[in-house]
Parts: C-alpha cells; structure tokens; sequence
C-alpha cells in the first residue's frame, strides 16, 4: 500500500513536467504558423509581383517536409487524382521508386521492384535518370520524371542514365507494364 502511494505521489509530480512540456511545444508552433502567416501576408501585400498562393505556399511545405525524409511528400489538389492512381496501382509505369536527390539535385531511382521492367532493364539503386525517351529529366522535379515514366501499358522508351558507382552513362529501353 505504502509503495502504490509514493508511485501515486511520484507520478502526480511528474504530471505537470509532462503538461509543461506538451505547452511548451504547442506555443512553438502556434507562434511559428503565426510568424509564417505574417510573413505571407506581408510579401502578398507588398511584394513588386502577385504571389501565386497555391505556388509560393506549396513550396514552403515542400521544403519542410524536404527536410525531414525523402518519403514525406505533398500532394496538393492539382495532383490528387494522380496519388489516387498510384495507391490503386492503376497503371503503367516501370515498377521502380524514384525520388529527388537534394545533394545531386537531381532525380535518382530509389528502389527498382523485384522482376520489374526497371529491374529486368538493368536500372539500379542510385542511377541518376537524365532522359527518357529524348527528354532532358535534368532539373526537372519528381513529379515531372515520375509522369514520364508512366504510360500506356506495353509502350517503351529508352532512358539515359549515369551510373554513380562507374560514371557512366547508359541507355536502357524499358517496357511499361501495369
């Protein structure tokens, strides 16, 4: 009895450290959305352009969510029916994850899948992917790489690559399938 009422004790204290903290955080990201807010609606009042709300704001939460893995990714409005494609898998692409490299700051395959046109066709981990089907992919961001990698099904393309491991470039022709 006498122990399950000190623990009782010990945890009643600790209580209001745990309540501190969860406020302490909170303040912090109500008074950051406020300075992002402000900074917002100052440049939108009295920047020499008109700011394109969607753009300026979207590229904001891209660089936050930048900065924490490569897997969090935004997906504003424009391109909900596109996720929705790719979480059904109702289409035809290559079988290959890709995602931008800020290091390179360029678009890289991430993970080709297991008996995949990608695989099958020799791309690899790493391989930065600098044209497909004649198209400069340099610069370009995910979304514009990942649009050319999908088609209809049974369609190919040839992609040039360089292959960090050996500097080399390569040209691979890779089948779309669903």
């Amino acid at each position: 009895m006498k122990k399950m009422l000190i623990s009782m004790l010990v945890m009643l204290m600790a209580l209001p450290t745990i309540a501190q903290k969860n406020n302490d955080h909170d303040f912090k990201v109500a008074k950051n959305m406020d300075v992002f807010n402000a900074i917002y609606k100052n440049l939108d009042l009295m920047y020499v352009d008109t700011l394109d709300a969607d753009e300026v704001i979207g590229n904001g939460i891209k660089a936050m969510l930048g900065s924490l893995d490569p897997y969090t990714t935004y997906y504003p409005e424009s391109e909900q029916q596109e996720l929705k494609r790719m979480l059904t898998g109702k289409y035809a692409g290559v079988g290959a994850l890709i995602r931008y490299n800020n290091q390179l700051q360029k678009v890289v395959i991430d993970e080709p899948y297991e008996n995949m046109p990608a695989a099958e066709a020799g791309l690899k981990k790493g391989d930065i992917i600098l044209t497909i089907a004649d198209t400069s992919m340099v610069g370009k961001d995910v979304a514009y790489v990942s649009d050319h990698l999908r088609g209809e099904p049974g369609t190919s393309f040839i992609i040039k690559i360089k292959r960090p491991s050996t500097g080399k470039e390569m040209k691979m022709k890779v089948t779309r399938r669903t």
